[in-house]
């Protein structure tokens, strides 16, 4: 509980409270010039001060929160509300309570990261649902092309060489749903050692999969990378 003596601009009342919340007993609050100014937050000083500037206020009660540094460092956040004395027409002193809420913001910052953490989970889990629909349905693409040309096969021996190209997509395909586990464990376990790969390895096995696609429709590929 505090007091405040507009005219004279200083503090003429401090309850033993505040000891129990930032350390000092209300005696050096009291008699140190500017005791409230000099431990409000530096992040929060300028507004706080430019806030409670009397000539700025208009007559009605305040209500704010911010922060002050107790005696040992310790960031302790303040809810603030006050109200203004009258002598006439004239406010003379402002009075209000001063209330610990520092448990209360850490609590709030918790839910907070806890909020973040949960939405940062949903997008991988989206991001991861695309990867393994697009992965899966190039392959499906693949057997069921494959199986259409075993199908309009003219020989015995072109049949056996799409046989061949379905074991291939095949292995890719279990290739694939181990990467996919990969994928898993890269976003559960913080110990990976990363290794480089070979990029041109990857794009190969790619074109072998889709080779009689790539062959049918003519295409050409170029690649630059190392």
């Amino acid at each position: 509980v505090w007091e405040y003596d507009i005219y004279t601009e200083n503090f003429t009342f401090i309850s033993q409270k505040v000891q129990d919340i930032l350390g000092y007993k209300a005696k050096e609050w009291l008699k140190t010039p500017w005791f409230w100014e000099n431990h409000i937050h530096p992040e929060d000083k300028d507004w706080v001060i430019e806030f409670c500037n009397p000539s700025r206020m208009d007559n009605s009660n305040r209500d704010f929160e911010y922060r002050m540094i107790s005696k040992t460092g310790k960031i302790v956040w303040i809810r603030d509300i006050s109200g203004f004395i009258f002598e006439g027409e004239k406010a003379v002193s402002s009075r209000g309570i001063m209330i610990d809420i520092t448990s209360m913001k850490e609590s709030e910052k918790t839910l907070n990261n806890s909020l973040y953490l949960v939405t940062e989970q949903n997008k991988r889990l989206l991001n991861f649902s695309y990867i393994v629909s697009h992965n899966l349905r190039s392959h499906t693409s693949n057997i069921e092309s494959i199986i259409s040309f075993i199908e309009s096969a003219e020989s015995e021996e072109e049949r056996n060489e799409m046989m061949q190209l379905l074991k291939s997509v095949s292995n890719s395909l279990d290739e694939t749903m181990k990467h996919l586990n990969e994928v898993v464990n890269i976003n559960t376990n913080i110990n990976l050692v990363i290794k480089p790969l070979n990029l041109n390895k990857y794009i190969d096995k790619a074109k072998e999969v889709l080779s009689e696609q790539i062959l049918s429709n003519e295409v050409s590929f170029i690649t630059n990378i190392q």
